[in-house]
Parts: structure tokens; C-alpha cells; sequence
């Protein structure tokens, strides 16, 4: 749909057009203000977040566990650890039954080759669960000069 947009500007009314109103709204580019960690020369994107790095040369570890006493240099690792403690487990498997607390827990388990997917040797009881490992091995192993 084609639309034209009237716009009044002191006394004069002109017509713009859905095209010529777009390419005013153009959004404009975020602002970085990188700064360099003066300890380790790590460059980070804002000072908000050169200070939470800080807690890494200082040791701070200023979020606590109110469970076990576990303190954290970041909050996100607190939400995560307290979920050993409430049972949350709300990253979960599309093929098997495995939950787990965090994203890098799952995005492991989803790495581990599905067993069934082994690739037998026909000479040994070596598997793989890769092709390329197969034939090397075959290579190796059975095909020698």
C-alpha cells in the first residue's frame, strides 16, 4: 500500500511520500565509547562495563548466594547458581530428557554425538562418530604398506 503523509511546516503544507518519510527515520549509529582496561589492556565497549570487569583484577565479588554464602563478580552467574538450589532447570533438550541450568550446558549436550550415529569399523570394534575419523583409522589400522 502507497501512502502520502501531509506535513505542515510554518505556512506551507507539503506531501511527502511513504519512501521519502522512511528515508527521514533513519535511526542514528550507536554511540561506542570504548575504553581500555589500564591492569590488562582489554578494550570494552562502555565504562559501565569496564567496571564490572574490574571485579576481575580486584576480586570483588560483591553478589552472594543467601543459600550457601557462594559469592559472584557478576549477577547473571548468581541467578544462574541459585537455580542448583530451587531446581530450575529451564534450558531443556528437544530430543531426550536432559534439562539443565544454564545455555552452555545444553548448547555441550547438544554437541555429544547421538550414539546411534556411530560409524562401525569393518575389520575391529572401533566406532566413531565421525566418517572422517572411520577412514583414518581404516587407513591407519588396516591399510598399512
Amino acid at each position: 500500500m502507497y501512502y502520502f503523509l501531509i506535513c505542515f511546516v510554518g505556512d506551507n503544507e507539503t506531501a511527502l511520500s511513504k519512501t521519502e518519510t522512511s528515508r527521514k527515520r533513519k535511526k542514528k549509529p550507536a554511540v561506542r565509547d570504548d575504553v581500555e582496561c589500564e591492569v590488562c589492556g582489554k578494550i570494552l565497549k562502555t565504562k559501565a562495563i569496564l567496571r564490572r570487569h574490574m571485579n576481575i583484577h580486584t576480586g570483588d565479588k560483591p553478589h552472594e548466594c543467601t543459600v550457601c554464602k557462594a559469592r559472584f563478580t557478576r549477577n547473571e552467574n548468581l541467578r544462574v547458581h541459585m537455580r542448583l538450589h530451587t531446581g530450575e532447570r529451564p534450558y531443556q533438550c528437544g530430543k531426550c530428557d536432559f534439562k539443565s541450568t544454564d545455555k552452555t550446558s545444553l548448547t555441550k549436550h547438544l554437541n555429544v554425538p547421538d550414539p546411534s550415529t556411530n560409524f562401525p569399523c569393518i575389520k575391529s570394534d572401533y566406532q566413531s562418530f565421525t566418517k572422517v575419523n572411520i577412514v583414518s583409522h581404516i587407513i591407519g589400522m588396516h591399510i598399512k604398506n
